[in-house]
């Protein structure tokens, strides 16, 4: 997360994300580096939204996109569906740093 600059960083995961979405659109991580892209970056909560419903549509247990969408509807004030997508990903990876933090 410091390794760069937001604006060279978040550009660069961007690019990066869509040359995967262009090359297999059926991968769900491009689309979780999508949303986090839009969220932290952009500051587009409906575009994240959009982006980890895909990653998700794809792969309905993925903790990452789970945990990311938990805390994107905490950020919109849906505290009580974030905490059911916390809670899932923390029972699909109980030991991950993302659904545990």
């Amino acid at each position: 997360y410091t390794a760069l600059p937001p604006t060279e960083g978040a550009p660069a995961a961007r690019a990066a994300a869509e040359r995967a979405v262009a090359r297999d659109p059926s991968l769900p991580e491009p689309h979780i580096v999508l949303g986090n892209v839009s969220l932290w970056y952009d500051w587009d909560v409906a575009a994240t939204e959009r982006h980890l419903a895909r990653a998700l549509a794809l792969r309905p247990r993925d903790p990452l996109a789970l945990s990311c969408l938990g805390y994107t509807l905490a950020l919109r004030g849906r505290h009580d569906e974030a905490l059911v997508r916390v809670r899932q990903a923390v029972e699909v990876d109980p030991l991950g740093l993302w659904a545990n933090s």
